[in-house]
């Protein structure tokens, strides 16, 4: 059986403060063979303008990495399962410490790291139904004091309302969440403001709960874990514009870009 997962890789731009999608990591497993696969995609460009330069473990934008372990340059990411930390970390996420491998805590928690701009995050992954569903951590809680109370009691599967504001010009459109009595508490993941607005603009549902509250001590960060599910039209699918596709495919493959499998 042939299953893939995928995660974008983005990277925080100083100029516009703001994420642009620079690659994609795709985990392929084919009836028990496996290997990751990470690629630039074609947005890749728009952030070179922005001053983004190739990663080091990947220095060739037109090149298709390949490996049969999770690269270090991700993997380093992962809290070890030898870590005490581990398990209730993994707990914040809403996983199962025993069954969550890499792919599916870098999706959840970001992979965020002090020393570089980069975070992953998971498409929307389509059901039975054609749903497409999503997880994400709320996010800007920390610029809504006055909603810490109204937080913390905050219930499993409650239901929270989006709506598209203008926050700045540097940030023209977002996508707030509000309690159903009218309490803003924060923000979706800029990585689906694109797609999500323009799913309220054609009046499609969006629905969005509350899947799981971590307390103090944990960080604003992880305070509030979300769950996102959606019907996008006929024919259409999250991040499969033109600009998630990897850079130059095509032209990679008629000229021989050699590709590595380790």
């Amino acid at each position: 059986m042939t299953s893939t997962r995928t995660l974008f890789v983005t990277w925080f731009s100083p100029e516009q403060r703001s994420s642009v999608m620079v690659g994609r990591l795709v985990h392929h497993r084919d009836d028990g063979e496996e290997f990751y696969e990470f690629r630039y995609i074609r947005s890749c460009l728009e952030a070179v303008k922005q001053g983004f330069q190739p990663f080091l473990a990947f220095p060739e934008l037109h090149r298709s990495y390949r490996s049969r372990q999770l690269f270090p340059f991700f993997s380093n990411r992962v809290i070890p399962t030898s870590r005490p930390e581990f398990i209730p970390f993994v707990r914040t996420l809403g996983l199962n410490p025993t069954a969550a491998d890499a792919m599916d805590i870098l999706g959840r928690s970001g992979g965020r790291r002090e020393t570089d701009r980069v975070e992953l995050i998971a498409a929307p992954v389509r059901d039975e139904s054609g749903s497409y569903t999503t997880h994400f951590l709320l996010r800007g809680v920390g610029h809504f004091p006055e909603a810490e109370e109204r937080i913390e009691k905050l219930a499993t599967e409650e239901p929270l309302f989006c709506r598209v504001v203008a926050l700045s010009d540097a940030n023209p459109k977002a996508v707030m969440l509000w309690t159903t009595d009218a309490q803003a508490i924060g923000f979706m993941p800029g990585y689906l403001t694109h797609e999500v607005a323009a799913l309220l603009h054609t009046g499609r549902a969006v629905h969005v709960s509350v899947e799981q509250v971590n307390p103090p001590p944990i960080s604003l960060h992880y305070r509030v874990l979300c769950r996102l599910t959606a019907q996008w039209p006929a024919g259409v699918a999250p991040f499969h514009e033109a600009q998630f596709e990897p850079l130059d495919a095509g032209h990679a493959a008629a000229t021989g870009t050699p590709e590595s499998c380790v």
